[in-house]
């Protein structure tokens, strides 16, 4: 009962933290160079949830079609700032984490 609790909070804290997150998302794009782990995610929201969890964390690239989770070690906060590593990507999403959030 107290891992459901736990659960439940963290996840709260989350879904809050995404809800007002200052970072950027952009479609048909991701980020390359910079992946750190690949794993299959049947949605973005446990993406997003692992993303958050890892440390070197700061964005990530979601196919959903293919349901393909990629937790990048690089981020930004300010699209003009990514590097020559962000390309475009079709059915890809790739999103940026505010920086000045605070890791699980």
């Amino acid at each position: 009962m107290v891992r459901l609790i736990f659960w439940v909070t963290v996840t709260s804290i989350i879904v809050t933290s995404v809800g007002f997150s200052d970072g950027f998302t952009v479609h048909n794009s991701l980020l390359r160079g910079h992946v750190f782990k690949t794993f299959v995610s049947t949605d973005w929201f446990q993406c997003i949830l692992e993303c958050y969890t890892q440390e070197l964390c700061l964005s990530y690239n979601y196919f959903p079609a293919g349901k393909i989770c990629e937790l990048n070690s690089f981020g930004s906060d300010d699209p003009c700032k990514v590097n020559v590593d962000f390309i475009s990507a079709t059915g890809w999403i790739h999103h940026s984490l505010d920086t000045s959030q605070v890791k699980l």
